[in-house]
């Protein structure tokens, strides 16, 4: 790797470009990284498997690596490993920095074997860890720093609607984990004389959980749901129509969710965990409502009851600690960093 006195470092990011996207990109999130990285200091790029054998980055920057080894057809999905093996060879090769973050402990959904085994020769070759909190592990929190996860003000325009007492939003492309089993469950057996909607939005490939959640619309009026991708401005009308946002996810350590539903002025229930403990601790407990062991009826509506009861600011939560322009010098902070530790041990 050669030294960079005089030039921009050179940061790979093991994602898919978001402007040769065929669809817009679901979370906003990572495109609002790169962006807030300071033109001055980093110069980026986006992963192309072209690119394997060729790479000449100082740094690689890895989110979700598990997206680069899966595919539904056996042939693709093999063909993705192989490369990316001779990617890591690569990475070895050229003594290329390779940032990871680390989202979650572990995967949502976890892989077979084989993924599991190349996941872990890229750990070993990781120069330098990034988390999104002070509680996600690492293997060596000496080589850890924590970037907060920005905040979507700037991205989303602000809600139109008003927010209407009693509807229950929950968002986002639907998954098992997220526990909109749960969610639905608990929903069904609140009493109707308190009045509750609940409205479900967002894009859903997994065929028998989309049912689940047609079936319980069905059984309950009360229930609307709109299984589609929706654009950032019908996102932020729906979210603005909520009185509360809630995300009962069976694991959570970050959620993009959350932030997008506190940057629209919109307070969020979500399970205790010590990464939501962070949240609540950060904004307040009249924004961020937690509640303990599983969703039920009775801990929906005391969760619902007890953020009605708190007042809040009408210019919403503090977070100015999420700055982008802040996030992007302290990741370009976190480059250097893992580029100057490979040259050290040249």
């Amino acid at each position: 790797m050669a030294d960079r006195p005089g030039r921009r470092l050179r940061v790979t990011q093991l994602l898919a470009d978001p402007n040769r996207s065929a669809r817009p990109v679901e979370n906003p999130y990572t495109s609002l990284l790169v962006s807030s990285l300071p033109d001055e200091r980093i110069e980026t790029r986006y992963f192309r498997w072209a690119d394997v054998l060729t790479s000449d980055a100082d740094v690689v920057h890895v989110h979700w690596p598990e997206n680069s080894l899966r595919h539904p057809r056996t042939a693709v999905r093999l063909l993705k490993r192989a490369l990316f093996l001779l990617f890591i060879l690569r990475l070895r090769m050229r003594r290329i920095a390779v940032v990871r973050t680390v989202h979650n402990a572990r995967p949502h959904e976890e892989g077979d074997r084989g993924e599991r085994w190349i996941l872990g020769l890229l750990e070993a070759r990781t120069t330098l860890w990034v988390t999104l909190n002070d509680v996600t592990p690492t293997p060596d929190p000496g080589r850890t720093v924590v970037i907060p996860h920005g905040h979507y003000r700037d991205r989303f325009a602000s809600p139109t609607p008003e927010p209407r007492r009693g509807n229950l939003v929950h968002f986002g492309m639907l998954k098992p984990y997220k526990g909109v089993d749960e969610l639905i469950s608990a929903f069904a057996a609140v009493p109707h004389e308190l009045d509750y909607r609940l409205h479900i939005v967002g894009e859903s490939h997994d065929g028998p959980l989309t049912e689940r959640v047609r079936a319980a619309s069905r059984r309950d009026e009360r229930m609307d749901i709109d299984l589609r991708f929706v654009d950032e401005t019908e996102l932020a009308d729906a979210v603005g129509a909520a009185e509360i946002v809630v995300l009962p996810y069976r694991a959570i350590e970050n959620s993009g969710s959350a932030l997008l539903a506190l940057s629209l002025h919109r307070p969020v229930i979500l399970p205790e965990s010590p990464s939501t403990r962070l949240l609540e601790e950060e904004f307040g407990d009249e924004w961020v409502g937690l509640y303990r062991g599983p969703l039920t009826a009775e801990t929906l509506q005391r969760a619902v009851e007890d953020l009605r009861d708190r007042p809040r600011d009408a210019a919403g939560p503090d977070m100015s600690e999420r700055d982008w322009p802040r996030l992007g010098s302290l990741l370009a902070d976190a480059y250097d960093r893992a580029a100057a530790s490979l040259r050290r041990r040249a």
